[in-house]
């Protein structure tokens, strides 16, 4: 769902929709909790980075 909204500039309820989810409630969350986890694990975030970079090279993180 993260890498959803980061690469693919999709909405939430889009996102919902994607994953079967009535509402973007849930999506938000999950969302955010990435956020929160990323913040205290920089070789997560090295790793997420990096695939955001491999799927979308374009993108300059």
């Amino acid at each position: 769902m993260y890498l959803a909204q980061r690469i693919g500039d999709f909405r939430l309820n889009e996102i919902g929709e994607f994953f079967g989810l009535k509402g973007y409630g849930a999506v938000s969350s999950a969302i955010h909790m990435v956020k929160q986890v990323l913040e205290q694990d920089a070789k997560l975030t090295e790793i997420t980075d990096n695939i955001i970079n491999r799927l979308d090279p374009s993108r300059d993180e």
